[in-house]
């Protein structure tokens, strides 16, 4: 008799669990809180041995229950990635037990197939927004990642035996073709933590919020500001391995610090000048308020992303100011 008092439930510790073994850790801390048995736990565990002789049965085209270590291992990830992008997909922890407990190792696979489906479908959709709000410069890397480095990859993905890896296609490996598929350009908030599919996606959504910031300041004054920069390093117009967003976001940052015309990106020396001391004259902790709000005013792109990459940046920014470098670290003329 519990004379009306509810039995409290237990209780997920969220901070043992991690996205990138979202399973094996969610599971984990299900059992220390009570919330799995001992039994169940085990029960999955050989649900998802079993399923992994399945896959390497068709990884092998019937030929062989067994494989190199090195290639089980591999098949093991791909195993979990699919189900880890199906319990992710609902957004609860909760959710996501009840779903471990409901489906055997097997059925969790083939919804995380479909779960990865819709994520390249995502991605796809992705690439061609990014496409249609590409900057219009001849940075190499830059043109790459969206022409051809992106597209090979997704090409080459393998949803079934390999979906936490992002390889060209076979044809290319093989011929060792491989410079149009590297994805080389750099972003100004790099992405962490993800692979696979994950990461292609996550680039993406960082590339668009790169794109908007520039688009809306106008082709003109980001090819301007990007030909400054290549002619102030005397590289050609192509070579720079540089992220075009960061040349854009410090200069219309600074250029609000000084009240300039609404919208442009231009800096004189004589501006860099008065900036270095207005800003030499306030402690670390202050500048990066005033600049912080300062971010927080471009009407351009993304807000929260413009925050993040600003965030940063602060380091460097402090640093010039303070060695007197700011006309190095912003493009001027």
């Amino acid at each position: 008799m519990n004379y009306g008092i509810e039995r409290k439930q237990p209780e997920l510790n969220p901070k043992n669990i991690k996205n990138s073994a979202y399973l094996s850790t969610l599971a984990e801390e299900a059992v220390r809180c009570g919330a799995m048995t001992n039994d169940e736990y085990q029960e999955l565990q050989l649900g998802l041995y079993h399923q992994l002789g399945e896959m390497i049965y068709m990884y092998t085209q019937g030929e062989s229950t067994s494989v190199m270590a090195e290639t089980a291992s591999e098949l093991a990830l791909a195993l979990t990635y699919n189900i880890d992008a199906y319990l992710l997909s609902l957004g609860n922890h909760y959710a996501a037990l009840e779903e471990i407990r409901k489906n055997t190792p097997e059925e969790l696979y083939v919804k995380g197939i479909q779960a990865v489906k819709r994520l390249v479908f995502e991605t796809t959709s992705l690439l061609v927004l990014a496409r249609r709000s590409r900057i219009n410069v001849p940075n190499y890397e830059y043109n790459n990642a969206l022409d051809s480095a992106i597209p090979e990859l997704l090409r080459g993905y393998d949803i079934k035996f390999a979906p936490h890896r992002l390889n060209p296609p076979e044809n290319k490996r093989r011929e060792r073709k491989y410079k149009d598929a590297m994805l080389d350009y750099p972003l100004a908030v790099p992405v962490v933590g993800a692979i696979g599919i994950h990461y292609l996606k996550s680039y993406l959504l960082h590339l668009c919020s790169e794109n908007k910031f520039c688009r809306d300041f106008g082709p003109l004054a980001i090819a301007s500001i990007y030909k400054r920069f290549c002619d102030v390093l005397g590289e050609s117009y192509d070579s720079p391995i540089v992220n075009i967003y960061t040349l854009a976001l410090l200069n219309a940052v600074f250029a609000d610090y000084l009240k300039k015309e609404h919208g442009t990106l231009a800096l004189t020396d004589d501006d860099i000048d008065v900036a270095q001391k207005l800003l030499q004259s306030f402690p670390p902790e202050e500048r990066g308020a005033i600049l912080r709000k300062c971010v927080t005013r471009l009407y351009c792109g993304d807000t929260e992303y413009n925050i993040r990459a600003f965030e940063r940046l602060m380091p460097a920014v402090n640093n010039a100011i303070e060695n007197n470098a700011l006309g190095r670290l912003l493009v001027v003329g």
